[in-house]
């Protein structure tokens, strides 16, 4: 059902009054490349936690018939760790051997394997079709980020704990952040975790066609959902009786699973979809 607390969106013209208020909101409208990032989801209700903050793994962390250590959190990152080792072994054959660990994490989170990165998307009519596709009888649900606001300000003009801007995937500090969580670097991930917003470089492909974008939940990191408590993250609900309509709309303005996704199988149930047979 609904939550009667949350402003809803039933329509793309809904949307795009969205983003109108938003990039008055912080920004200059029509300026630049404004940092607004979106995410949809087909479930209103879930949490906006990465792979292995989700209840499905920290489950599996905690039950597991080794542990290792009492604090569960450190379970979590010790199992982590494992699936992280795992994929770079035995897919060592299907990926650039060229490829350094923080590119080769990308494109685990890329193809399924639970991380610490949450997709977000540039595009927001893209985050409105993920809000439609699947779930038809729940609430979907847009979330709208100013990613500078997840970064801490700095409280001394000297320190460098934090960035003082989003950053790529190439800078250092990703760069040790994920050697930390797959085990290749022994270094505490960082003295005061929080969540790094991250702009990937957009090859051709998936990642360009939905202006991918991300954010690195480290470990010890606060959930997510506390920045509804300040402006920089908003919730809208998509109606499940909306969810129909506005794909439709989305289709018309070739806003598809075929367009974001360019492969074979997201064409064929795209074309599934329009006439019915899914």
């Amino acid at each position: 059902m609904c939550n009667p607390m949350a402003q809803q969106i039933e329509s793309v013209r809904d949307l795009i009054d969205l983003i109108e208020s938003w990039e008055q909101k912080f920004f200059d409208p029509g300026v630049g490349f404004l940092p607004v990032w979106y995410r949809g989801q087909s479930t209103a209700a879930w949490k906006l936690n990465p792979g292995v903050l989700r209840p499905n793994f920290v489950s599996m962390a905690q039950s597991s018939d080794v542990q290792l250590t009492n604090d569960p959190e450190l379970q979590v990152l010790i199992r982590e760790r494992t699936v992280n080792k795992e994929f770079m072994r035995m897919g060592a054959s299907l990926i650039p051997v060229e490829a350094e660990l923080t590119e080769k994490y990308f494109i685990a989170q890329h193809h399924g394997l639970p991380t610490r990165l949450l997709d977000w998307t540039t595009n927001p009519l893209a985050a409105l079709l993920f809000s439609v596709l699947g779930s038809p009888d729940d609430d979907g649900a847009v979330f709208v980020l100013n990613p500078r606001f997840l970064i801490p300000i700095e409280k001394d003009p000297q320190s460098t704990i934090f960035p003082l801007e989003i950053v790529e995937a190439r800078h250092p500090l990703v760069a040790q952040l994920v050697g930390y969580v797959c085990g290749r670097d022994g270094t505490r991930n960082h003295q005061q975790p929080f969540v790094l917003p991250i702009t990937p470089d957009l090859s051709a492909g998936r990642m360009l066609q939905q202006g991918s974008c991300f954010t690195f939940h480290m470990p010890g990191a606060p959930l997510m959902d506390d920045h509804f408590e300040v402006s920089a993250l908003e919730k809208y609900i998509i109606p499940q009786a909306a969810k129909a309509s506005i794909r439709i709309t989305l289709r018309r303005m070739n806003i598809t699973e075929a367009t974001l996704y360019c492969d074979l199988d997201h064409l064929s149930r795209e074309i599934r979809s329009a006439y019915g047979l899914v």
